[in-house]
């Protein structure tokens, strides 16, 4: 009997008939209720999956269903705080949305709510802070009954009607969350002339197929589900998800290809475009001052707002459109960025992206992307921009974006591609500290840091659109207030670097107690001890139990590389006793501190690189050797003898 077989007859697959309409009053009668688990065994979680399981119907057009089903046991009160509220989301133009039940047992089946206690439907507004306004909505279900030691029993319908894109679909099944699962069932029902792309990773079980009335049937089903634990400082794909993908048979052109007549009305501009392209490209004397004059316009003074009501979601507003209400959302922008470009005689095609998460590139689907940047055609070849970056230069993309898989869309044809850069540039930052030392032992003086690649774009928004005062005076008492605790900071700003390379922050500290009296010294608190505690880590891998996984060391060292100084006017006669220098090359980077005073000037300086790349677990002995010698630096106090 195969494993598929035995899920019918254990009832995992369908819900008996007395249990789609259960009474307060009544008994549910279901075999997957019998696996409820010990809690006092899983003493690490807030629940359990009794089973979690998807029943896909696709046809070759695109259009599906499909039913989740959980049962979910809860093991701690936390678990219950996490699945009191439940929220589903859904797009009317294009899906329909069924709650087939939802109600909360206990183990033996008895039903303590049949149903959700509370019921709404409404529409999504869109935030203040980045506007987005979609035709989705929203059904949220507030349940009673649900604590530890019950069980929530589930099941959810999903059906596209009107795919954007004919044919197209993707669906992905984890088998192994991060929480125990008795059983896992994902089922995919085609026709049987139909073969969809299905790749599996990670598995260590095979599927099954049948055939049954000209349908072809898949299944993947697992028992007894753990995911691996992770230790820590390991990588994140240490642990590895099983992972099914099942999507349309098509290729990654076919996407943009289906794109291209979309977007093809919208490089047409009308005489009121083309007069205010003409306006903002007056004073330029290069192609390229005129390109950056559109950039800048586009960017900076288009506002991001984002349509997607019905079509809407695919489809950019024309250039007459976006240049008159003066706001757009990424393809919008982009679209309006590449029409006025094309107007004076310059080539460039939109590219697909995904803005936050990665894309799968075995498994070509229009939902893997949700964002649109512009290539641009120039002597030097392509050059990318993101126009939701205000502010931001031509060819210039933000760090997120570096390496990212993407699909140019060309008037006759599509190409993947990857964007240039190397996706995990690190983070840069230089801190300067400058002050004066009081004779009671308080700091006054400027901080100032320079941020650049990472983190970069967060901080010229604040150039283009400056935080409010009470912003400004929390950012303040934050960067003052990781150099010297319980500081007052004020007088924020921001600057680009004269090579607009970085981002300089700059605010001034005050009523810092920097150093406090013992005895006949005074003990100065070093502002620019290393952000990572050695020691601690040390005694977490020393206590820890013996190792599995690799270790990934930017999580063991800081992934900031750094050069800070500081220059500390003290008062007249005292001089410090100077910690010696301190360097470090080796396994988790560089570190190196170095200590001087010139006349009443003390001078500190770090600089630092962390490490990269990843080590097995064999390599325990040296990272605790590497952590030891770090440990050693303990320049956190130094002394001052005071006239």
């Amino acid at each position: 009997m195969n494993v598929l077989s035995l899920f019918f007859l254990a009832g995992a697959l369908f819900p008996r008939s007395d249990a789609r309409h259960a009474r307060s009053d009544s008994v549910v009668k279901d075999s997957i209720y019998g696996l409820a688990v010990n809690p006092a065994d899983y003493p690490k979680d807030a629940y359990a999956l009794l089973l979690d399981e998807g029943i896909y119907r696709i046809e070759p057009d695109g259009k599906w269903s499909r039913t989740l089903r959980q049962v979910i046991q809860i093991l701690k009160p936390v678990g219950a705080d996490f699945f009191r509220e439940q929220q589903f989301a859904y797009d009317p133009t294009r899906e329909k949305l069924t709650i087939n039940w939802m109600r909360v047992v206990r183990p033996g089946g008895e039903v303590i709510s049949a149903q959700p206690e509370q019921v709404q439907e409404s529409d999504i507004p869109a935030p203040m802070s980045v506007p987005t306004y979609t035709s989705a909505k929203v059904k949220r279900l507030s349940l009673s009954g649900l604590d530890s030691g019950t069980v929530l029993d589930m099941s959810v319908t999903t059906e596209e009607i009107n795919p954007p894109m004919t044919g197209d679909f993707l669906h992905s099944w984890r088998v192994n969350p991060p929480v125990p699962v008795r059983r896992s069932l994902m089922l995919v029902d085609v026709p049987q002339s139909y073969t969809p792309n299905i790749v599996e990773k990670n598995l260590n079980f095979r599927r099954t197929e049948r055939v049954e009335n000209g349908r072809r049937i898949y299944a993947w089903a697992a028992k007894d589900v753990r995911r691996e634990e992770m230790e820590p400082f390991a990588p994140d794909s240490a642990v590895r998800d099983m992972i099914v993908n099942v999507s349309a048979p098509i290729t990654w052109s076919a996407v943009g290809n289906w794109y291209a007549p979309i977007v093809a009305p919208r490089y047409a501009i009308t005489p009121a475009v083309a007069a205010k392209i003409k306006s903002l490209v007056a004073a330029a004397k290069t192609q390229s001052d005129s390109i950056a004059a559109i950039q800048k316009w586009v960017s900076t003074d288009v506002r991001y707002v984002a349509i997607e009501l019905g079509r809407g979601g695919y489809e950019p507003r024309d250039a007459e459109t976006v240049t008159r209400t003066g706001f757009g959302d990424c393809k919008d922008k982009t679209m309006l960025f590449l029409a006025a470009l094309r107007s004076m005689g310059v080539t460039g095609y939109p590219v697909l992206l995904n803005a936050v998460g990665e894309v799968d590139e075995t498994s070509p689907a229009v939902e893997s992307f949700d964002h649109v940047i512009a290539a641009v055609q120039t002597k030097s070849g392509l050059r990318y921009s993101d126009l939701t970056v205000p502010d931001s230069r031509f060819g210039e993309l933000p760090p997120g974006e570096n390496g990212k898989f993407g699909v140019m869309v060309k008037d006759a044809s599509s190409e993947p591609l990857h964007l240039p850069g190397d996706a995990a540039q690190p983070r840069t930052e230089n801190v300067k500290v400058v002050g004066r030392l009081t004779t009671d032992g308080v700091f006054s003086g400027i901080v100032e840091e320079q941020v650049s690649t990472a983190g970069m774009q967060f901080f010229r928004a604040m150039l283009l659109h400056p935080p409010d005062s009470a912003t400004r005076s929390r950012m303040a008492r934050s960067l003052v207030g990781a150099l010297f605790e319980g500081a007052d900071g004020d007088s924020l700003t921001f600057r680009m670097a004269p090579d607009s390379s970085a981002v300089i922050i700059r605010a001034r500290v005050t009523n810092a107690k920097a150093a406090n009296e013992v005895a006949s010294l005074e003990l100065l608190t070093n502002p620019i001890h290393p952000f990572a505690t050695p020691g601690r880590i040390l005694s977490m891998l020393q206590k820890a139990p013996p190792r599995k996984l690799p270790f990934d060391l930017a999580k063991l060292s800081s992934s900031v590389s750094s050069h800070d100084e500081t220059v500390i006017t003290l008062p007249d006669g005292w001089h410090a006793i100077l910690p010696k220098n301190f360097s470090y090359s080796g396994l988790l980077g560089t570190l190196q501190f170095s200590f001087s005073q010139d006349g009443n000037e003390l001078h500190i300086s770090r600089t630092s690189t962390g490490a990269k790349g990843v080590v097995g677990p064999e390599k325990l002995p040296d990272v605790i050797d590497a952590l030891k010698q770090l440990n050693t630096e303990n320049a956190r106090l130094i002394p001052i003898q005071k006239q």
